[in-house]
């Protein structure tokens, strides 16, 4: 079970690598702090953040999607590196959050498909 995990840890690492990739075009390595945010942006990633590291997963997540503007890239930029922050966090963690890799690649579905992404989404974790 333990391997299976980091096997799907792993993909999910790569898929959001993927992800913010293309929406860079490639043109650095993308980690959080290389990531333009808004002040308002850089307030939600904290309070995101500050939940999770509570064990609120689940609630976090729900922010995030109530906050989310369809019509803001950045706001997609945002959503996958909260993915990524969540994504780090071990096992353990994760299920004491009540929370599993699952829901991370579900999540990323879910958010890829309201930005047009689905289809790099489908094909990488096939």
């Amino acid at each position: 079970m333990h391997i299976e995990q980091d096997y799907i840890m792993k993909m999910i690492h790569q898929l959001i690598e993927v992800l913010l990739g293309d929406i860079f075009k490639g043109k650095e390595k993308v980690l959080e702090e290389n990531i333009n945010k808004s002040e308002e942006q850089a307030e939600q990633y904290k309070k995101l953040k500050d939940l999770v590291n509570k064990y609120n997963i689940n609630e976090a997540e729900n922010l995030l999607f109530e906050k989310i503007n369809l019509t803001n890239i950045e706001d997609f930029k945002l959503a996958l590196l909260f993915y990524q922050y969540v994504n780090e966090k071990d096992n353990e963690f994760l299920e004491k959050s009540n929370y599993s890799r699952e829901e991370i690649e579900q999540g990323i579905k879910d958010i890829s498909k309201k930005y047009g992404y689905e289809n790099i989404v489908d094909l990488f974790l096939k």
